[in-house]
Formats: C-alpha cells, sequence, structure tokens
C-alpha cells in the first residue's frame, strides 16, 4: 500500500484539532451567558423616595454596592458637595464630589496609604483641603480631586489626627514617637508644598503626656493673628487629666496668655474653640466656657444641667445674640445669652448627641446620634417643627431600619440640606 507523505497526515490533524477547539469555545462561550448572573451593582430607582416632612430631590449610594458605610460631614464648594464613605474595618475613607444640583459625579479620591481605622479630619481654604488619615497628610485640590502633595507619616514623625487651615498654610500637631509621651509640637506647612514643615510652638512635661490640639485663629486688637489651642493632657501614673487653654502670637513666636488647668474633672470636646466677637467659647468635660480672647480672662461659665450629662462629645452653634448648645445625651436644646451664658432658651425631646447643627431660614437643623433623626427647630418660636428619620429607614431594603441621619449641610442656592443616612447621600427639599 501506498503511504500518504506525512505532509499532507500533518494538515489534516491539524485541521481536526482546530475544529475541535472552535466547537469548544463555542460551547462555553454559549454556556457562560446561559449562566450569567445579575450584576452586585443595581442603580437607584428613577424617583427618589419621599416622606410628608422630606421631599427627596435627588439620592445617590454611597458605595456602588449600596455598601452601609459612614462619612465625613459633607462640604459645599464650587457648586458641588464633597463627602466620603469609611468602610468600618480598615479606615480605608475615599472622598467623592457630586453636582449639588443633581447629585451627578465629578470626580473621586483615594488615599495613597490607607489609615488604621482612624476617621480623618480636614479643613478647607478656596480650593484646597487639607487632611490627616492618620496614615498620611495631603492637600487636595478640590477642582478636580488630584493631590497638590502628600507626605507619608514615618513613625519618628507622627503627624497629628486633627487639623486646621488659616491663609495658605495648614497647621496640624507633631510628636515623636519615641518620645510623645513627653513632648508634643504644633507645626504648619503651606498648602502649595513649597517648603517643609515649620515648627510654632513645643511643649515639654514629663507628667502629664502633652497633646496639643488644632488651633483657631484670632486677630487681637493690636493686628497680630492669635493661634488659640488647648493641651490635652493625661497622666497616666496619676491616673489624672488636665487641660491647658494657650494663645500663641503668630508674630512675636510667643505665647500671648495661657489659663492652666481650668476643667475640674480634666477633660474636654476636641473641637476647635469657637471664637465669636472676641470671645472664645470652650467646652470642658460637662462645662461650656466663655473667654476673653485678648486676655485669657474667665467671662461666664455654664454646666450641664443633667449630672450624669457632658459635653466631651457636641458642638455649638452661634446665631444672632445667642450660642446654641446640644449635650451628649440630654435630649434638651438649649440655647444661652453669648455676653452672660444666662440660659434663654430650652427645647425638650430634640435629640440627643453631638451631631453638626447647621442654621439656615430662621431654622436649625442637624442629625441626632441618640434618635438617628433630622431635627428641624423653629429659632422664632423656640419649638421643634418636625423631627423624622430618612426615607430608605421604612423602604424595604437591607436599609430599611437601618438608615440613621448623621451630620448635614445648607446648600442655599438650591434651598436644599445635603444628608446621608449610611446607605445613600441625598440632597432634601427645605421648606421655603
Amino acid at each position: 500500500m501506498k503511504r500518504k507523505p506525512c505532509a499532507s497526515w500533518l494538515k489534516r490533524f491539524l485541521d481536526m484539532t482546530t475544529k475541535y477547539f472552535f466547537s469548544l469555545f463555542i460551547l462555553f462561550a454559549l454556556t457562560a451567558m446561559a449562566c450569567k448572573h445579575d450584576p452586585v451593582f443595581r442603580p437607584v430607582e428613577p424617583e427618589a423616595p419621599t416622606t410628608e416632612k422630606l421631599k427627596i430631590l435627588w439620592q445617590q449610594p454611597m458605595n456602588k454596592d449600596t455598601a452601609e458605610t459612614i462619612s465625613m460631614t459633607p462640604y459645599f464648594h464650587n457648586g458641588n458637595i464633597i463627602y466620603s464613605n469609611l468602610f468600618y474595618v480598615d479606615g480605608y475613607e475615599f472622598i467623592k464630589a457630586r453636582n449639588a444640583s443633581d447629585g451627578a459625579l465629578i470626580w473621586e479620591w483615594e488615599p495613597s496609604w490607607p489609615g488604621e481605622g482612624i476617621k480623618i479630619s480636614r479643613d478647607y481654604q478656596e480650593n484646597t483641603m487639607f487632611l490627616s488619615l492618620g496614615g498620611g497628610v495631603y492637600a487636595i485640590n478640590l477642582e478636580n480631586g488630584s493631590n497638590r502633595w502628600k507626605e507619608k507619616s514615618i513613625e519618628e514623625n507622627e503627624i497629628g489626627l486633627r487639623v486646621s487651615v488659616f491663609g495658605n498654610y495648614g497647621y496640624t500637631t507633631n510628636s515623636n514617637a519615641l518620645i510623645k509621651d513627653t513632648v508634643c509640637h504644633l507645626v504648619r506647612r503651606d498648602l502649595q508644598g513649597q517648603y517643609g514643615w515649620d515648627t510654632l510652638f513645643s511643649i515639654v512635661n514629663t507628667v502629664y503626656r502633652p497633646n496639643l490640639e488644632a488651633p483657631s485663629l484670632y486677630v487681637n486688637q493690636a493686628g497680630d493673628s492669635l493661634l488659640i489651642f488647648q493641651n490635652r493632657q493625661w497622666a497616666f501614673g496619676l491616673s489624672d487629666g488636665r487641660i491647658d487653654l494657650l494663645a500663641f502670637n503668630l508674630r512675636t513666636k510667643a505665647l500671648e496668655w495661657k489659663v492652666d488647668d481650668f476643667d475640674p474633672e480634666g477633660n474636654s470636646n476636641i473641637e476647635r474653640p469657637l471664637i465669636y466677637q472676641g470671645k472664645i467659647y470652650f467646652q470642658g468635660t460637662k462645662t461650656l466656657y466663655c473667654f476673653d480672647a485678648e486676655t485669657g480672662n474667665q467671662l461666664w461659665s455654664f454646666q450641664c444641667p443633667t449630672p450624669n450629662d457632658n459635653l466631651v462629645v457636641s458642638n455649638l452653634l452661634i446665631v444672632e445674640n445667642t450660642i446654641y448648645l446640644k449635650p451628649s445625651l440630654d435630649a434638651t436644646l438649649y440655647g444661652l445669652d453669648i455676653n452672660t451664658g444666662a440660659k434663654i432658651v430650652e427645647i425638650f425631646n430634640t435629640g440627643s448627641g453631638g451631631c453638626q447643627m447647621v442654621y439656615y431660614n430662621n431654622h436649625i437643623y442637624y442629625g441626632s446620634h441618640g434618635t438617628g433623626r433630622l431635627y428641624a427647630i423653629n429659632i422664632k418660636t423656640n419649638q421643634k417643627i418636625w423631627d423624622e428619620y430618612p426615607p430608605n429607614h421604612s423602604r424595604e431594603g437591607k436599609w430599611k431600619g437601618n438608615a440613621f441621619f448623621r451630620d448635614v449641610t445648607i446648600v442655599p442656592e438650591h434651598n436644599c440640606l445635603i444628608a446621608e443616612d449610611h446607605y445613600f447621600v441625598m440632597a432634601i427639599k427645605l421648606p421655603e
């Protein structure tokens, strides 16, 4: 029998193999199409939920898969809402910008070095956000979400967790990890990143561990800029705390005045001192203090009426000649005369907790840590107008019963309030 050439046999083999694998590919493709699952992300319903009191203009998921998250206080900047979503486990916090009118995504930012479960602290100046994330410090361009500069915190040079911005500088604190029980520095850096860190003030204490907090700014009658900040100290061996209030003169590079150990319980709120019309309003453990910004002299104090309450987690708001105070546990809103500290307003059943209060058109709005509701207070009548859960609180889904309000912000040009309920960020129409 005559045998066929080897080349002909090889050609037939390759043709059969090609057809076999092509058929197999088609089979796998058809199987994959038949078994294809719906994507994890499902868009929000076109018509946002609404209640009798809360008309939702738009809402967007905090995460694409609508997973539960928390956010920094929303910030309105140049027509956009700046907010964040922080995952509970690893502290990896993202920042997003959305158009305030329709919720369209403008840009997203993520850190280069994830934090270790520490919620970020930030402050703003025009188009720049100065931010500390535990793992690093950033100056972010708010127009497009890019980094103007960034710097990783290293073990020997720990940057503070809270920050302030005044003019072209970002202020925070710094401590050497090896000796942080005895030394702490107040430092600053220009927001454009042209220069390195500038140490303004240092404090050393071998008994009480010094812990300087982010400052507020006051311009005194001589025209000098004073940084007003606290030294929140603790002596572990003595189980004792103490609070000092300091004023540092940026021109003379020296302390202008200091108030030593003034809170009897040695604890305080970590928010920056509130400065208004030459007066400093500062929250101790249970007492709101008012100091003269020129001299540091105490002018008056107001103590929480409820014995077990405190001001460690609380916020202040000044409207005209009244300073509004919301203690941590007491579900009462207090209004005090800013000059004397006399109680002139007392509104009950207004939620507890230290969420930020905002003022707009004769109303104070805030969320409550205690109830999870949004509150509207009319300051002309000194009455609570309403308190409401987010619409998603009663809407079917994993957010049902789990959606709660926290910090809010106002967008006057759209007559709306921006809030988040752990699942969605939303714009709520305000009454005219």
